[in-house]
């Protein structure tokens, strides 16, 4: 890990869409594996220790927000008190379109002005690539401010069959919100 001198988390802000769902009604939003779900649900979740969730769709499957527009929420909170940041910095285990990157997604939504942005794309390290990606560029003076951001939304995965069950273990078993948080960093 790269040791940051001139780095700081300046301010944080998250958008958790939708109520918060209960253990007992998740299965309302993600639908059940089989009839041997319920044991694997319980076991995994007596270890993680969940209580509630969020969904970006409801309970008929209809979604409630795209990983874009989540994803602008918690940038537009952000930049309420401070400039437009000179480097963002996005990251989603699954975005709304292969191409472009959800950073530049983020740009247009709000149509904010050009800006060196950097999108990454995995399962829980990809935050952490965003957010060494955005201390780089202020380490290194290339930008004064970055922001770093993570969201995802597996909505399309869930009407697959084939990918329905291996996503749903991943829900159980991983600390995993359908929704984003963002930093942001200064020198």
């Amino acid at each position: 890990m790269t040791p940051f001198k001139h780095v700081y988390i300046t301010q944080t802000a998250s958008f958790m869409p939708g109520e918060p769902v209960n253990n007992q009604d998740m299965d309302q939003f993600i639908g059940s594996i089989n009839r041997m779900s319920s044991r694997i649900k319980e076991r995994i979740l007596a270890e993680n220790g969940i209580q509630f969730r969020h969904y970006a769709l409801d309970a008929q499957g209809k979604s409630l927000h795209s990983v874009t527009s989540m994803g602008a929420k918690v940038v537009e909170a952000l930049m309420e008190n401070s400039d437009i940041p000179q480097f963002l910095a996005a990251a989603t285990t699954g975005g709304d379109c292969a191409a472009p990157g959800l950073a530049n997604l983020i740009q247009g939504e709000l149509q904010l002005p050009p800006l060196e942005t950097h999108s990454v794309s995995g399962i829980c390290a990809a935050s952490v690539g965003a957010l060494s990606a955005a201390a780089h560029a202020v380490e290194s003076s290339s930008a004064d401010t970055a922001l770093q951001s993570l969201a995802s939304f597996h909505r399309a995965c869930l009407k697959h069959r084939a990918l329905k069950t291996a996503i749903q273990i991943l829900i159980l078993m991983h600390i995993f919100y359908v929704g984003c948080y963002r930093m942001a960093l200064a020198a």
